[in-house]
């Protein structure tokens, strides 16, 4: 028996959709390649999911290009993986259209929006003491 994500769903529709309506299909493609910049870092440069989106792929089509499960690929885009295999990265490289620095550049824009996303959760933790008021 397996776990259904509701990814496979979401991605089981919009193939169903795209090819019952091949217009529908391209349009979805286009419309994740002009939405690409939105996940880019706040300095403007990639992330690995940028890339992704522009190179026009969900995460499960990347992650069967790459010879991966779609939750590692999440998890890249995430920078809670970090150990990727040279081989992969090579696949992801032709893949997504890009040389091994962007991709390295990539996963460190994107492990960086990581750390500062765990600072500001740290800081806003209601495990910090509080005063006491005199």
């Amino acid at each position: 028996m397996t776990d259904k994500r509701p990814e496979d769903d979401l991605d089981a529709l919009m193939r169903t959709l795209s090819d019952e309506n091949p217009e529908f299909g391209t349009l979805l493609v286009e419309t994740g390649k002009e939405l690409a910049p939105l996940a880019s870092a706040e300095d403007g440069s990639p992330t690995l999911t940028s890339l992704r989106m522009s190179a026009g792929y969900t995460q499960t089509e990347l992650a069967k290009v790459i010879g991966q499960k779609q939750s590692n690929v999440s998890l890249m885009e995430s920078g809670q993986r970090l150990n990727i295999q040279r081989d992969t990265m090579k696949r992801m490289c032709t893949a997504l259209g890009c040389d091994m620095s962007t991709l390295d550049a990539a996963l460190d824009a994107t492990e960086a929006m990581l750390q500062k996303r765990l600072a500001k959760q740290e800081a806003n933790s209601p495990d910090t003491p509080l005063k006491r008021c005199a």
